[in-house]
């Protein structure tokens, strides 16, 4: 339990720490495009600081590839309130830092860089990985650095309201009485299995449940995709170096080396160099006619195959969620093979990265529009289900009258019809693997010793608790260092919802302009 509490104190501070780099790849530049008057075009103003289309629609973007999915109209419309809340969240929360005097120096935002777990390799800064995360982002140096500087002036601000909250010895003393208590009680597991029997369904009562419930049986909107992959691994299988090529290799290679190896002894690993530089210089200009010829022939792959010499392959049926191959289940294929360009209009799509060795154009080669499953189709499926509403009502029905003032010989014919126990357990903490997580809670959930309390699971089983003694936790037993882990965590967690209270204030203080 402790331990347990020690690595959520710790998990407060760190979240605190880490969110600069967390905010700095969700929202970034917001002074720099505040005071930017390049884009007139304005989305809105802050406090009378202007916030442009242009940055909104980035931060948009950013937004969406995250998601990795396709969007329903709804879905986008909650998505672009969400990202414009968190910019005037931001504009508002740099505004303040600034106004109460907090800075942050252009070192201190470089040390900070220099020290992001992303941008290391091996333990040290590596300035490619930097430059490339950065430009998977659309950052420049200069609006990463201005993001960092944001990042940390908020940081700052923060951490004002954590480092001087206060908890009390009184509350301190109730927090370990209530948190590190345990509990003693008896449970009961009551399986819907013990119920389960579907001789009494009815074709009527199969009937009346399709009636009340058709618009749960939907087959869902599938596409059948053509396309066509690229890959190095691939043109690799088609290369093979002259023997020119490999002895020029190893004369400009291993001629001055030192230990001169024979060329018998190098050959492999000179073929599988060149073999590999001949791909992706191969991979490279074959993406750039893919590209052109996808682009040039938008409604038929057939002659950027035929130019390429690249199979068309096809996939199985798949819905928006996903179908039963890898392929067919990555987020890239669905968010391309259902985007509205090939969908509905019919193009080929653009080159998609499906993973970091390959490249893809499709297009829908078939595509059934969702439709309501038959009677006939879904039969089976009604009559488990009804099965399932029956016995999880059984189950809750035998566990509520066990709750009741049942008497002894009441309960234990019970017991004995449905084949159930009581299982005991004593001194269970809050935070324990002795018992199942849905029953420990229903336990602390309890106020009063001798209560029955019970909750059907998800699984459609009836759970049951009994509580038989509750254990306060004692202050006295722990020792300076336990007590004052729990202090701190009293104490970032009452600056938390101090700081929350401030900036929940100022946003219902800012004059926001929507244009």
């Amino acid at each position: 339990m402790l331990q347990k509490l020690n690595e959520r104190i710790q998990g407060v501070i760190a979240w605190v720490v880490i969110v600069l780099i967390a905010f700095t790849f969700a929202l970034f530049g917001i002074e720099y495009y505040m005071q930017s008057h390049e884009d007139a075009s304005l989305q809105l103003e802050v406090n009378g600081q202007p916030i442009t289309k242009k940055f909104f629609e980035l931060n948009y973007w950013r937004a969406r590839q995250r998601t990795q999915a396709a969007l329903k109209a709804g879905q986008e419309k909650q998505l672009k309130k969400a990202v414009l809340d968190d910019i005037v969240l931001n504009s508002v929360s740099v505004q303040a830092a600034k106004m109460n005097g907090f800075e942050v120096s252009n070192e201190q935002a470089e040390s900070a860089i220099l020290n992001i777990p992303q941008f290391q390799k091996e333990g040290q800064f590596s300035s490619d990985q930097y430059q490339q995360a950065l430009s998977n982002a659309l950052f420049t140096p200069e609006t990463f650095q201005q993001e960092v500087r944001q990042g940390m002036l908020l940081n700052q601000q923060r951490f004002v309201f954590i480092g001087t909250a206060v908890a009390l010895p009184n509350e301190i003393k109730h927090f370990v009485k209530l948190y590190l208590q345990s509990r003693n009680y008896n449970y009961l597991i009551i399986p819907a299995t013990a119920f389960t029997n579907s001789s009494g369904i009815t074709d009527k009562d199969i009937s009346t449940y399709y009636q009340q419930h058709q618009n749960e049986f939907v087959s869902p909107e599938q596409v059948a995709i053509d396309y066509i992959s690229l890959s190095p691994q691939d043109l690799k299988k088609n290369l093979k170096p002259s023997e020119e090529e490999v002895t020029r290799y190893y004369e400009e290679n291993y001629a001055s080396s030192p230990s001169k190896p024979a060329l018998s002894e190098v050959r492999t690993t000179i073929e599988n160099q060149l073999i590999a530089d001949m791909a992706q210089s191969q991979y490279t200009k074959t993406l750039e006619q893919l590209t052109d010829l996808s682009y040039q022939t938008p409604d038929s792959l057939t002659s950027v195959a035929e130019t390429l010499k690249l199979p068309i392959q096809q996939t199985p049926l798949f819905s928006r969620q996903g179908g039963d191959t890898p392929l067919t289940k990555n987020p890239q294929l669905l968010k391309a093979a259902f985007s509205h360009d090939v969908l509905a209009l019919g193009n080929n799509s653009e080159p998609i990265q499906i993973d970091n060795d390959t490249v893809m154009v499709l297009r829908v080669n078939k595509h059934l529009p969702a439709s309501h499953q038959s009677l006939s189709e879904v039969k089976q499926q009604i009559s488990h289900l009804i099965t399932k509403e029956v016995a999880q009502t059984q189950a809750k029905q035998v566990g509520e009258t066990l709750i009741s003032n049942s008497s002894p010989a009441q309960e234990a014919d019970i017991l004995k019809k449905y084949h159930l126990q009581w299982q005991t357990t004593e001194d269970t903490p809050r935070d324990t693997n002795k018992v199942a997580e849905p029953i420990n809670t229903l336990a602390f959930s309890i106020a009063r010793i001798g209560n029955k309390s019970g909750k059907s699971l998800d699984n459609g089983d009836y759970i049951l608790v009994h509580l038989k003694k509750i254990n306060d936790g004692n202050l006295a037993a722990l020792d300076n260092e336990q007590v004052a882990s729990i202090t701190q965590q009293l104490e970032a967690g009452y600056g938390e919802i101090d700081y929350q209270l401030y900036i929940n204030s100022l946003l219902k203080e800012a004059k926001i302009t929507k244009y």
